[in-house]
């Protein structure tokens, strides 16, 4: 028999979480489990779904026991323990919850029918990251990423970069690219996270703030882990070889606020109709002109700018708007031809912050 005490709520968040990703439909009943391990001073909660795995842990004093349980029924009646501690009873497959004089049994199943652990990769693999720095890279670059279109694979989530101390996030939708660096971490690796990872990896970077995230892939997984945490996601292949859309030079640059360039876009974009949401840039040294034509309205602008050179092109609205916004205030615009992509840099502090690509519109 074994007996431990653990804080009622600590319980019923981790199987929350771990039970999150539980196929409640699935005909394997150890499917619909969430899995109890308690290892001397640690107790961890798993659940598992068809792509992902997700492991919290809870400092707990027990003797080893391994025990699956069904998430929903232990989620449920430890939602109405009252506040506090909760003492847990483990004999053979009966587990038994108790508070007071209140008390839940319930009959688990044989943890050895829990589906397995996949391989991990070599942790001097992984990349150890401040966890506010990763989430603040990934939501940078979150408008770039394509949502929709599953099919393009290669470009169906974002690319977490690890080079020596810096960390980038990279993503793209076809229209428009999005890069994000930031000078911290340690390692040297590439980890493609696929779209339906991309929002709990960000939720568990936030929660970590300052602590560490440390994130790895195998040939079938990705694995972010925390200290009080490890989730799983089915990896999504590789990333497209983003280096190559990345101009080698321009013909014409320019200084501006993008807080003001964004606010000028998206006025002459209220403009637009159904069938035209393009607008057309022109810069020369007089500064950047916008226009845009529909069915409604005719809308143009012009915003103050340090330029050099002249530059000509039609781009999605929408895309240059959330390019800007991502940029910021002080940004670099660079453009050529009116089919080549423009570039807009923000700085940092020895280098670029944010580096985004709209790509032009045939017209």
């Amino acid at each position: 028999m074994i007996r431990f005490t653990i804080d009622k709520k600590k319980l019923a968040s981790a199987v929350s979480r771990a039970g999150s990703i539980i196929e409640p439909k699935s005909p394997l009943p150890a499917a619909k489990c969430a899995l109890l391990q308690g290892d001397s001073k640690i107790l961890s909660v798993t659940g598992t779904g068809i792509i992902s795995r997700v492991t919290e842990r809870i400092e707990c004093e027990s003797e080893p026991f391994a025990i699956a349980i069904g998430a929903r029924d232990l989620y449920e009646y430890l939602a109405v323990m009252p506040e506090g501690d909760v003492t847990v009873t483990i004999d053979g497959f009966a587990i038994e919850l108790k508070s007071g004089k209140r008390k839940f049994k319930m009959t688990g199943i044989d943890a050895d029918s829990f589906p397995s652990e996949p391989p991990r990769p070599d942790k001097q693999k992984a990349m150890r990251l401040n966890g506010k720095d990763l989430s603040d890279v990934m939501k940078t670059v979150m408008h770039s990423v394509n949502t929709t279109d599953s099919s393009r694979a290669n470009i169906h989530g974002m690319l977490i970069e690890q080079d020596s101390n810096e960390l980038r996030a990279v993503a793209t939708d076809g229209a428009t690219m999005s890069i994000a660096r930031r000078d911290t971490g340690s390692g040297e690796l590439s980890v493609f996270i696929p779209f339906r990872a991309i929002k709990p990896l960000v939720s568990i970077a936030e929660t970590a703030d300052a602590e560490p995230v440390s994130l790895a892939q195998s040939d079938r997984y990705v694995i972010v882990e925390t200290e009080h945490s490890c989730h799983l996601f089915a990896s999504g292949g590789e990333f497209v070889p983003y280096r190559m859309v990345i101009p080698g030079s321009h013909e014409s640059s320019m200084k501006v606020s993008g807080r003001v360039f964004e606010s000028a876009v998206r006025a002459v974009a209220a403009a637009a109709d159904q069938a035209s949401g393009n607008i057309k840039m022109t810069a020369d040294p007089g500064g950047i002109k916008l226009s845009l034509a529909s069915s409604k309205a005719t809308a143009s602008d012009e915003i103050d700018s340090e330029v050099s050179g002249t530059f000509s092109a039609t781009l999605s609205a929408r895309g240059l708007a959330d390019t800007l916004k991502a940029a910021g205030d002080n940004v670099t615009i660079e453009g050529s031809g009116p089919l080549d992509p423009i570039v807009i840099k923000s700085p940092g502090a020895e280098s670029w912050r944010y580096f985004g690509i709209v790509m032009p519109i045939r017209e």
